[in-house]
């Protein structure tokens, strides 16, 4: 498939856009998760680059009882006997709009840097361009040749691991990637966004994980 609608009643409205981002990192696919209640449904949709979300919307339109949005991120209402519909007529649009190689998860940075770069003065300078959203990206940095140390599972989908380049280390968390952990043995490259951790009063580099592959 070139895209992902999913529908479901019981599903929470307030959360199904970070469960659409997530499964948009993960598969690389445009993504509408639909909460429906009685006859009804209300939809968050989250897009790839190169998919054009309210485009593929207005394709649909016939199919839907209201739509709003932009290129990357929207919301719908539909009604639930023509979410099949809606799903089909998505589906090809997507798929005459995307190629196989647009489907290819991609990750995009804004630099690579060493491990002994980013400490707490950097970051506060990172933080300095925020509030960051869809049109001011967080940061997302590469670092090359780590070794991941002290990898353990927290909760039921993550890792926390100590990331060390030489004499230099920092703590990092994966979310949502305890399924991957033997992705971060031997050297790896880490595709990071470097965060300030405040506890107890005290401040410490953290590395949050977005990606990992076989170091190059």
């Amino acid at each position: 498939t070139h895209s992902i609608v999913l529908g479901g009643e019981g599903w929470h409205s307030g959360v199904i856009g970070i469960v659409a981002s997530r499964l948009v990192d993960r598969y690389s696919r445009p993504t509408v998760l639909i909460a429906l209640e009685d006859t009804t449904g209300k939809g968050s949709c989250r897009s790839i680059r190169g998919f054009n979300l309210y485009h593929g919307l207005q394709s649909c339109a016939d199919y839907l009882l209201a739509f709003g949005g932009h290129e990357m991120a929207a919301g719908l209402s539909v009604a639930s006997d023509q979410l099949p519909a809606f799903a089909a007529e998505f589906e090809a649009h997507a798929r005459s709009v995307l190629s196989e190689d647009d489907l290819q998860p991609k990750l995009y940075h804004d630099g690579a840097v060493l491990l002994k770069e980013m400490d707490l003065d950097t970051l506060r300078e990172l933080q300095g361009l925020a509030p960051f959203g869809m049109g001011n990206p967080e940061p997302v940095l590469v670092v090359e040749s780590v070794h991941a140390t002290q990898v353990k599972p927290v909760g039921d989908t993550h890792l926390r691991f100590t990331a060390c380049q030489g004499a230099f280390s920092h703590p990092a968390i994966a979310f949502g990637m305890l399924d991957r952990r033997e992705e971060f043995q031997g050297e790896v490259d880490l595709l990071v966004s470097p965060q300030i951790n405040r506890y107890n009063g005290r401040e410490t580099v953290q590395l949050r994980i977005r990606d990992v592959r076989p170091a190059q």
